[in-house]
């Protein structure tokens, strides 16, 4: 059985070095089989060292060069294992099934990292006030100076991780509606 998927090295022709990429294993013009990846030696653009990329021959003729290769990589579906191309319909994601599946996996690490990061917050706060109790009025200015702006970056970072997993709730919200409104078409 073919693959439907390859895990490639390709000379990024922007910052002039090798990236590992999962692509389709079929050809983007034809939709046949592409040839099968080895290893060989290029030179980077940018220092002139040696870097390991692989290169294939599609049996089908058609020459997949790196433009075109990173072209098709920027345009892939952004769940992670998926290498179809995006729908603008799903963006960023190529369909229902995976923005649903990238739903569902975000809403899981939603709730690990929420129950990682209240308790750090309430630690951190904790252990600095004990800190500037600790040290009472032997603390120089400086001291409790630095204290307070550990405090405000402290805050600032969890403020931000907030944020972003705000962010990212809300487009898990949208994918498990999107779930649930095509289910309530289905019934009816």
């Amino acid at each position: 059985m073919k693959p439907i998927t390859l895990t490639v090295r390709v000379l990024n022709p922007v910052t002039g070095y090798s990236e590992t990429h999962t692509i389709s294993a079929y050809c983007p013009i034809c939709l046949k089989h592409r040839g099968r990846p080895h290893l060989e030696k290029t030179v980077s653009l940018l220092d002139g060292a040696t870097l390991l990329v692989h290169e294939w021959h599609n049996k089908c003729g058609h020459q997949d060069a790196p433009e075109t290769l990173m072209s098709e990589i920027g345009a892939q579906c952004e769940r992670y294992g998926c290498c179809v191309g995006v729908s603008d319909l799903f963006y960023p994601y190529c369909g229902r099934t995976c923005l649903v599946s990238a739903s569902v996996d975000l809403a899981a690490e939603l709730h690990v990292a929420s129950a990682t990061i209240e308790p750090f917050a309430e630690m951190a706060q904790t252990v600095l006030d004990a800190c500037l109790r600790a040290g009472g009025t032997s603390l120089t200015p400086k001291m409790k100076e630095d204290w307070e702006e550990a405090n405000i970056r402290l805050r600032s970072a969890l403020f931000s991780a907030q944020i972003n997993l705000i962010e990212a709730a809300q487009i898990s919200v949208a994918g498990l509606t999107l779930e649930a409104s095509e289910v309530a078409k289905k019934a009816r």
